[in-house]
């Protein structure tokens, strides 16, 4: 029998609390043919150990653990029987991503690291001492964007090729760094010669570690160095970086009216020695039980990623875009849930199961692609992947879907379309929707729905059946929850594919998805609002959002 326990480890072990315990018992002997063995996940008491809630019981079998993991035999976290046979089915019907049969042919990569290649990183008051020219775009009181340039000199000469939006700096000609008593040398960049000009109070020579942090590479383009914080489901400018260093750093969420890359730390690609296409980028620093676990969007030819933010490239820009909207949907994340721990690597992007390239509609790819464009697109530095899907219509500011609400709806559309290619019944799709239990914290709840968080005899406070409620299996705190995300994409996909929309969703959820909100497998209850396209309804009237980030976690 195999049992996963996590609760509360933090307070017996020093370790974080995302790791997990597995109590393995077994037998030395031959099992008969179709032999299964009960297992249980995500435990955080002992109540199935001592006999309890079998309903958290499963049976596995040799066949679904080769099905999910060929090479490794790897168990995944599962929460039913049904969730088991829909991911056996999942991974016996499509590709695992890296393999020669999904028709994608990516190469993982990452730019450069964030300590081992620090001598790189150049910021701003270090680049502003030496000459350097900032170029970034700021919004005017016409409301149009224009390009700022500081100083506003007119001795230095500065390249033609100049990027056309978000912040960069521009190193100085090398006329300019003579005339004022830089120091020079030659030195190699991908074989060719180039010479290299130090600060007056600068070292000139190599640090202990053979690294040269003090050069200046003459009229040269610093673009932003991508960092995890900047990067979201369909938005590469999701933070911008403020102040302070480290655990300290202090990133802001940017509007999205008002996208503008802002990074911590700027690197030339001539000095690091390394190019780069568009291509994907997402998150390297995730969880299971994150809001989301995989964050991804496009990222520009003009910039480079710190190791924090791994990319997958050598697609097409419309193969990027569909692809992308694979990684941004419900199903993709659901799957990858069941494995990744700490860190989204390509072990585990690797073996992500999807829908094979070559098998997919144009007409489909098409239609995702140019979807996901309008929602990544925000900023200049991506015209060149808006373009490439709209070559009748060139890139503006205007181009992208900036309304909040509107692009949920893209969003709904497009998590729908992909949850079609995978095969997924209505009933699934709901069971995949529950999987995300953090989602829309920051958004109204309507009225009795709540997530059930587990809790102790100190949790009895407040009103019994409105702070906290005693089960069978358990006391829980009663926290007041919105479910517009949840409740929109599974309207968004009943409607698709024309199915009866429920009148009373607790019960629906209860008879048709396998999933009482009243058992012990659910932690979300369903307050008085029962009739599904009425709760869409309702919760836009107060204010509810789909699709938005929690500010949390």
């Amino acid at each position: 029998m195999v049992k996963q326990k996590k609760r509360f480890v933090r307070f017996h072990f020093d370790i974080h609390s995302s790791f997990k315990f597995t109590a393995l018992t077994f037998s030395r002997e031959t099992p008969e043919e179709g032999h299964s063995f009960p297992a249980a996940f995500m435990l955080r008491d002992t109540q199935v150990l001592e006999g309890k809630m079998q309903e958290r019981v499963l049976y596995l079998s040799r066949d679904f653990i080769t099905a999910i993991s060929p090479e490794s035999l790897a168990l995944i976290d599962n929460r039913s029987d049904m969730e088991v046979r829909l991911i056996e089915r999942l991974h016996q019907s499509f590709p695992a991503l890296g393999s020669a049969d999904s028709g994608w042919k990516v190469t993982y990569r990452t730019d450069l690291h964030m300590t081992n290649d620090a001598c790189l990183f150049k910021t701003r008051g270090w680049m502003a001492a030496r000459g350097f020219t900032r170029f970034r775009p700021e919004k005017n009181e016409e409301g149009q964007w224009v390009r700022k340039k500081h100083p506003d000199s007119k001795i230095v000469v500065l390249p033609d090729d100049l990027p056309q939006g978000g912040e960069y700096w521009v190193s100085a000609d090398e006329n300019w760094y003579r005339t004022r008593g830089y120091a020079e040398r030659q030195q190699h960049f991908n074989g060719k010669e180039r010479t290299v000009f130090y600060h007056p109070d600068d070292n000139a020579k190599k640090d202990g570690k053979g690294n040269d942090p003090n050069r200046i590479l003459p009229g040269e383009i610093y673009s932003p160095l991508y960092e995890g914080r900047m990067v979201h489901i369909f938005d590469h400018s999701q933070k911008g970086y403020v102040s302070g260093e480290g655990r300290k750093a202090i990133w802001q969420e940017q509007d999205m009216e008002r996208k503008v890359i802002t990074p911590r730390v700027f690197v030339s690609k001539v000095d690091a020695e390394k190019e780069a296409d568009d291509r994907i980028g997402f998150c390297d620093v995730t969880g299971a039980t994150n809001e989301r676990s995989i964050l991804s969007t496009i990222i520009s030819v003009y910039v480079l990623c710190g190791n924090t933010v791994a990319t997958l490239e050598g697609l097409t820009a419309k193969e990027n875009l569909m692809l992308l909207s694979i990684f941004a949907s419900f199903c993709a994340d659901y799957l990858i849930r069941q494995r990744v721990s700490l860190h989204l690597n390509w072990t585990y992007v690797s073996n992500l199961v999807v829908p094979n390239c070559r098998e997919t509609a144009e007409d489909t790819i098409g239609d995702l692609a140019r979807k996901a464009a309008t929602l990544s697109c925000t900023t200049p530095e991506l015209a060149e992947a808006w373009n490439a899907v709209f070559p009748e219509d060139p890139w503006t500011y205007e181009s992208a879907e900036r309304d909040l609400w509107k692009r949920a709806e893209l969003r709904a559309e497009m998590d729908a379309m992909v949850a079609e290619l995978y095969g997924l019944s209505v009933e699934e799709y709901a069971m995949v929707l529950t999987g995300f239990p953090l989602l829309d914290r920051g958004q109204p709840a309507l009225p009795g729905d709540a997530f059930l968080t587990e809790g102790d005899e100190k949790s009895k406070k407040g009103v019994e059946g409105e702070n906290w409620l005693e089960r069978e299996w358990g006391i829980f705190e009663i926290k007041p929850r919105s479910f517009i995300t949840r409740d929109f994409a599974l309207l968004t996909y009943m409607k698709r594919k024309a199915y009866p929309l429920p009148q009373d969703l607790s019960a629906w959820f209860r008879d048709k998805a396998g999933l009482n909100p009243e058992g012990p497998l659910s932690r979300f209850t369903i307050g008085t609002v029962v009739d599904l396209e009425e709760r869409v309804a309702l919760a836009e009237e107060k204010g509810a959002i789909p699709y938005v980030p929690s500010t949390r976690g």
